[in-house]
């Protein structure tokens, strides 16, 4: 993803396709984000999180 608004909009299409599908995100956490590298005159890193869902009785998380 190239933005900050890239970003944000993957993880709003993912919530809204989780709950079409009767899943709920209960939780986000993000992490602390690498080192900042100078990359083909982008600055890059990776910001490391967790995303929790429920779906009926169950609970799933992604790392």
């Amino acid at each position: 993803m190239k933005t900050k608004e890239d970003f944000i909009y993957f993880l709003t299409e993912l919530t809204k396709n989780a709950e079409s599908k009767g899943a709920k995100v209960t939780n986000i956490n993000f992490g602390k984000n690498s080192e900042i590298v100078n990359y083909k005159e982008q600055f890059q890193c990776s910001v490391p999180f967790t995303l929790e869902m429920e779906y009926e009785k169950r609970k799933a998380i992604s790392l």
